[in-house]
């Protein structure tokens, strides 16, 4: 009903008081001068009838109202029904995002505070709760998770772990029992193409990076102060991945890539191995000095574009052979190789000059050859 009409049928009942009868918004009268009887049939959509807010289920409410200004308790509907509000913070399973691990808390979207649906938007996130359990479900055989070594008849034994780092109870078997490995077979764990870099100048952190062509049995950095290894030397696990190269016919293969980092004092001469303590199989021994790292005077010698073929290897050797003694590192800026996915083609220019770049760090900055030209992936970290 119109607001004129509300008005129209309020006049009326002012007049029939004061006439003595009693008329009524939906016509209806009364019979004494001084009752008055309501009828809710008005629709006045004003502040003071409102129910309830627009929302994503319901139109505005307005309750009906008497032509005399008395509100009812019936309502009806204005407008058409509005948009989703995702402001509730409601941490529970149906809007779980990523659950909560034993590093950090559990991540939900934000619901609809009218109807519950989930914004389902990372744009709409939220932490709550507490940090989950450890889940002890990784199979990491790394050196700090052995639990039984390797034996001439069974394989190595290791500790499952969490995401974390943490050590479960649960176990492991992974490797071989060292009978099976042969000679010939052995030649597959001998590394590949050793580089060392600088990880951490200020901690005298070394990175080791070196190829196989089988998955590592139980890769080790192993090292010792002076010009020699003994048996009392130390030892840094390695880690490694698995990843896929090419041959000269485009023909796939996989490769391993190792990686460990150690933790040298600085100004010292140290003597090191890269090593395969199952397989039985290494690098040479190489004897280098460590930065002094409270020194602010350095040496390094800019190299780039050593790609050229053939003989790359051997140029790059003997451009490597007058910086050695000079150098306290090598800044690489590109164009390593021609052809990165090429494996062979690092092995040509990393193995072949051992003898340097085991000594001398080696710091690269990735040029078009080394990364993303002819479908390489990633091939400064491999290397």
């Amino acid at each position: 009903m119109s607001k004129n009409k509300c008005f129209f049928k309020l006049m009326s009942v002012v007049m029939g008081a004061f006439m003595g009868f009693l008329v009524g918004c939906g016509g209806n009268g009364g019979g004494n001068s001084v009752g008055h009887r309501h009828v809710f049939d008005c629709q006045v959509s004003e502040e003071k009838y409102l129910k309830s807010e627009q929302t994503c289920t319901e139109a505005k409410q307005y309750y009906y109202s008497c032509a005399c200004g008395e509100k009812g308790e019936e309502s009806y509907s204005v407008g058409v029904k509005g948009l989703h509000d995702y402001s509730a913070e409601k941490a529970e399973e149906k809007y779980v995002y990523e659950p909560a691990t034993c590093q950090k808390q559990g991540t939900y979207y934000r619901s609809c505070v009218y109807c519950g649906r989930s914004s389902n938007s990372q744009k709409m996130l939220f932490t709550a709760g507490e940090l989950g359990m450890h889940a002890y479900v990784n199979e990491n055989p790394l050196g700090k998770y052995i639990k039984d070594e390797a034996t001439y008849e069974k394989a190595a034994v290791y500790y499952k772990s969490c995401t974390c780092g943490e050590v479960g109870t649960d176990t492991f078997s992974y490797g071989k029992p060292l009978k099976v490995l042969t000679d010939t077979e052995k030649e597959a764990y001998k590394p590949v193409s050793l580089t060392m870099s600088l990880y951490d100048t200020e901690n005298s952190v070394y990175g080791f990076t070196y190829n196989t062509a089988k998955e590592p049995l139980r890769p080790v950095i192993q090292y010792e102060k002076g010009n020699a290894l003994t048996d009392s030397a130390q030892e840094v696990s390695a880690t490694f991945s698995k990843w896929s190269t090419y041959d000269e016919k485009d023909a796939t293969y996989p490769y391993y890539v190792v990686k460990a980092e150690v933790e040298f004092e600085p100004s010292e001469t140290y003597t090191y191995r890269i090593y395969d303590k199952y397989a039985d199989v290494g690098s040479e021994p190489v004897t280098f000095q460590t930065r002094d790292t409270a020194s602010t005077a350095f040496t390094f010698s800019h190299l780039s574009d050593t790609q050229s073929v053939p003989s790359s290897g051997r140029n790059f050797g003997l451009v490597l052979d007058e910086i050695q003694d000079t150098s306290d590192f090598i800044l690489h800026t590109g164009d390593v190789v021609e052809w990165s996915k090429y494996e062979y083609e690092w092995t040509e220019m990393l193995h072949t000059n051992f003898e340097y770049l085991s000594k001398m760090p080696i710091m690269g900055v990735a040029g078009n050859h080394d990364s993303t030209y002819k479908s390489s992936v990633n091939e400064f970290w491999k290397h």
